[in-house]
């Protein structure tokens, strides 16, 4: 059996502002060696022309799959129902367990697991100054000491 653990808390989860700004300095940190490269070449040969054109396009890509990944990062509630961890996206909850793989003071990076093959990644951003954000880091450490839980737990 277990013990009581800490009461029902939901916390709103969106797009990441410590994410896009990491992003837009991957971006910058991008363009700046794509700049680096094609200024070292002093000649403009067919074989550097192609090279630059490579780095280039790889920075574009690069860029543009890790915009496509803040514009997807899942929307939705974290309940704690002082059990069991809830996913609820579009008034649909879906049991979970999470997987806390980095625990900074105001920020938790989580993988999210599904009964219905839902999968992901959550970052969670709060302050010390919110009472819900305790709340929402008690109950993550709580569930940590609880552990291994399985999903036929849930019913």
């Amino acid at each position: 059996m277990r013990e009581q653990g800490p009461s029902a808390v939901i916390w709103a989860c969106g797009r990441s502002k410590l994410y896009g700004h990491l992003l837009l300095l991957l971006i910058g940190l991008l363009a700046s060696v794509c700049l680096f490269f094609m200024s070292t070449q002093l000649m403009f040969t067919q074989r550097s022309l192609w090279a630059n054109a490579v780095v280039l396009a790889g920075a574009v890509l690069a860029s543009a799959f890790a915009w496509k990944s803040l514009v997807r990062m899942p929307s939705g509630l974290l309940c704690w129902s002082g059990r069991h961890w809830y996913w609820d996206a579009d008034q649909q909850e879906v049991p979970v367990i999470l997987a806390c793989c980095i625990e900074l003071p105001n920020h938790v990076l989580l993988h999210l697991t599904g009964h219905d093959g839902l999968r992901g990644w959550l970052l969670l951003e709060g302050s010390d100054h919110n009472p819900r954000w305790m709340a929402v880091r008690r109950a993550l450490t709580f569930d940590a000491q609880q552990a291994p839980v399985a999903l036929a737990d849930f019913y």
